[in-house]
């Protein structure tokens, strides 16, 4: 049998495009990550493709809703500010980048430059991912009166921030800071007024301020003005180093149902007042509701923490649990604890 040689003869040409060839994958993942162009304002609209919006083009004017669709990136360059108008809001189905620095912070405020001037951001999970990191961001003056579909809700609500069904990611507070939102004087009609709304999502907040929320004028018979509302039982809220100051009322509201579809820790903050229960609040079976020492949790007028899971509420003589009423001065003001079928440990 003879073995037969084949020789070939690759010239330049062949030769290039081989290499070519093998280089194809590595050059086509530099492209891929290759930062987009910028794009400046003013924006309106859906937002396709990835897209970002650069410092040399800023302010950065919304003149209608923007909103990030599913699989595509918005990033916001340090230094940048981004003005919203009249029922005008920043969505987010898809990712929001907003990484500032200490030097040079991001922006999100009203066009008008004053109280409730526009409707702020809403990260929007229930048709993609809705996630969103923001570091060294002030997001101010939100509050121009919505209509979302938030539990309860009888009336207009405005705020900041509001998140809804972001489960698949989360969105990221660092450094940030929640401020300004009084919703009364856009309309002339009452307002819920919140910072940051968390309804069945995934929100980690850390080193962040919540400042000047709230007026009082809501118009229900019972305040509804917080710097944080949490709602829907697969919210997941992790509070870290984090300020309220100077808020019409320093606390976090809790929705009834609000984190019981999995085991929660309510943390303390040096200056958060406690966590209020908005209606009679359940402890699941097979759930345990932890509170870090230090924590007031406040209950309204008739209404309850009943426990059918565990509750876990282990202070220390520094930094005793309390259990009061939202009003917090006198008698008969709340249902107080019950143990339906749950177990405790209250030391």
């Amino acid at each position: 049998m003879k073995t037969v040689n084949l020789h070939f003869r690759l010239g330049l040409p062949a030769l290039a495009g081989l290499l070519l060839a093998g280089l194809f994958p590595f050059l086509a993942a530099r492209v891929a990550a290759a930062p987009t162009a910028c794009v400046p304002g003013p924006h309106s609209g859906h937002i396709t493709a990835d897209e970002t919006w650069c410092l040399s083009d800023s302010p950065h004017q919304l003149s209608a809703d923007v909103t990030v669709d599913p699989g595509v990136t918005l990033t916001i360059e340090p230094g940048v500010t981004v003005m919203g108008g009249d029922e005008q809001a920043l969505k987010v189905q898809g990712r929001l980048e907003a990484v500032g620095t200490p030097a040079q912070p991001i922006t999100f405020t009203s066009s008008s430059g004053g109280v409730s001037g526009w409707e702020g951001l809403i990260f929007d999970g229930s048709l993609g991912a809705g996630t969103g990191n923001l570091r060294y961001v002030t997001v101010m003056y939100g509050g121009d009166p919505v209509y979302p579909d938030l539990p309860g809700a009888d009336q207009w609500v405005g705020g900041n921030i509001y998140a809804r069904d972001v489960l698949s990611g989360e969105v990221r507070l660092e450094n940030t800071r929640v401020v300004s939102v009084t919703g009364f004087g856009a309309w002339h009609v009452p307002v819920r007024d919140y910072g940051l709304f968390v309804e069945d999502s995934r929100v980690v907040v850390s080193g962040t301020l919540f400042s000047e929320i709230g007026d009082g004028q809501s118009g229900t018979g019972t305040d509804e003005d917080f710097p944080l509302h949490v709602s829907g039982p697969a919210s997941v809220l992790t509070l870290t180093n984090t300020t309220f100051q100077d808020n019409h009322v320093n606390r976090v509201l809790l929705w009834p149902g609000a984190m019981t579809g999995h085991d929660a820790t309510l943390p303390a903050m040096p200056t958060l007042e406690g966590y209020e229960l908005a209606g009679d609040y359940i402890v699941p079976p097979t759930y345990t509701l932890t509170l870090d020492p230090g924590v007031t949790v406040m209950g309204r007028w008739d209404n309850e923490l009943r426990v059918e899971g565990r509750l876990e509420a282990i202070g220390t003589p520094a930094q005793p649990i309390t259990f009061t009423s939202s009003t917090n001065t006198g008698a008969c003001q709340w249902q107080g604890l019950v143990f339906d079928s749950g177990t405790g440990d209250l030391r």
